[in-house]
C-alpha cells in the first residue's frame, strides 16, 4: 500500500469512528427524548385525572351542600346507600390519606361511590 492510500484509509477510518460516535450520541438523545415524552404523557394523564377528581369533588360538595340546606337529615339518611361505612375508617381516610386514596390506582367510579358513601355516612352520623 502506498503512503497516500494508507493516509486515505486512516482518514476514512477516522471519519467512520467519528460517525459511529455521533450515531451513538444520537441514539442516547433519542432514548432520553422518548423517556421524557413518556413521562410527559404520564403527567398529562395524571393532570386529566386530577381535574376529573376535582370536578367530582365539586359536584359532591354541591350535592352535599344542597342536601344539607334543603332537606332534613332523616330524609338524607333514608336515601343513603345500603352499605354503611365505619365512621372511624372515614375519619382516618379524611385525615391526610384521603387524597392519596383518590390518587391510588383503581377504578374511578368505585372511588367516586366510596366518597359518596363516606359523605353520606358522615352526614347521617353527624
Amino acid at each position: 500500500m502506498s503512503h497516500a492510500e494508507e493516509e486515505t484509509r486512516a482518514h476514512v477510518e477516522l471519519e467512520l469512528a467519528s460517525t459511529r460516535i455521533a450515531l451513538d450520541e444520537l441514539r442516547l438523545e433519542h432514548r432520553r427524548v422518548t423517556q421524557e415524552n413518556e413521562e410527559l404523557r404520564r403527567i398529562s394523564t395524571l393532570s386529566a385525572e386530577n381535574e376529573q377528581l376535582r370536578n367530582e369533588i365539586n359536584v359532591l360538595q354541591g350535592t352535599l351542600a344542597s342536601g344539607l340546606n334543603g332537606a332534613s337529615p332523616s330524609s338524607q339518611c333514608s336515601s343513603a346507600p345500603p352499605i354503611k361505612l365505619n365512621s372511624d375508617v372515614i375519619a382516618e381516610q379524611l385525615q391526610g390519606g384521603f387524597f392519596d386514596f383518590l390518587r391510588s390506582p383503581g377504578m374511578k367510579f368505585e372511588k367516586f361511590r366510596y366518597v359518596v358513601y363516606m359523605l353520606t355516612d358522615l352526614h347521617c352520623t353527624a
